[in-house]
């Protein structure tokens, strides 16, 4: 078993991260890579700190850590190409940082950063919830920027609220080229996630030290079933994403790729 989680903190507004342990979580999760972000601008609100860890990180372990930048909306214009410029491979929008989400806020900042990972063919991540249930959640923000960058590598992030769940599907449905990422969820709501998504648009994003790679990893194998090569095909989306492509397209008549011949 190997494969890539998109979403692993360098830093963590509740949660101490020790270098030794990730490597050594990640090494008994069979985590090949993650991708690292700072989450604790959060609170911390230090955009600079946080991104100059990952990249010092991602520096000194090259074949574990890929580096995201999180960026402040406002400031996006201005330090995403300096950011990019230093190697982030992709950027992360929290949503739960301040109190800027407005339609016009989103359309005057999040649309040009969008368009800019787009030129870039680099993904531009959304982080829908915050650190407590239904802190963000909407799907106005993603909405907004799939309908002006409709060949964007967008990828949501942090949809770890069930009850937003269908918000989450009905959007997925209507946009099956852009990319999911689960966490943990109730069993039953996860296997109805993998099986409407498909496996072919899915990544999986452990958020650690929120919740164990090992333990979100053995949730959607379950969910998607035997005879799936799930490491295989998760390493190939993430591979993908970081390519700045949008989901491939699904086989004719299956609803799930993946499955062993």
């Amino acid at each position: 078993m190997s494969w890539i989680d998109v979403s692993v903190c360098a830093a963590h507004p509740k949660a101490a991260v020790d270098e030794r342990a990730l490597l050594a979580t990640m090494a008994g999760a069979g985590v090949a890579r993650a991708w690292l972000f700072g989450a604790e601008v959060a609170t911390s609100h230090d955009f600079k700190a946080a991104n100059d860890r990952v990249l010092d990180l991602a520096a000194r372990h090259p074949d574990k850590f890929v580096p995201i930048g999180v960026v402040n909306p406002f400031e996006a214009a201005v330090e995403t190409p300096r950011l990019l410029a230093r190697g982030m491979k992709g950027m992360k929008v929290l949503t739960n940082w301040g109190n800027w989400i407005s339609l016009n806020n989103v359309r005057e900042f999040i649309v040009p950063l969008g368009r800019m990972m787009c030129e870039a063919n680099l993904p531009l991540i959304i982080a829908l919830e915050g650190v407590a249930p239904l802190t963000g959640g909407s799907v106005a923000l993603p909405l907004i920027v799939r309908r002006a960058c409709p060949d964007l590598a967008l990828v949501l992030d942090h949809c770890w609220s069930p009850l937003a769940w269908e918000d989450y599907l009905a959007f997925a449905r209507d946009y099956p080229d852009v990319w999911m990422t689960l966490h943990g969820l109730p069993q039953m709501l996860l296997r109805r996630v993998v099986a409407e998504l498909g496996l072919d648009r899915i990544l999986l994003g452990s958020w650690y030290p929120e919740t164990d790679p090992d333990l979100v990893y053995l949730q959607v194998e379950r969910a998607a079933g035997p005879g799936v090569r799930l490491g295989a095909v998760l390493t190939a989306n993430a591979e993908r994403a970081l390519a700045g492509r949008r989901p491939a397209a699904r086989a004719a008549g299956s609803k799930r790729a993946g499955l062993a011949s």
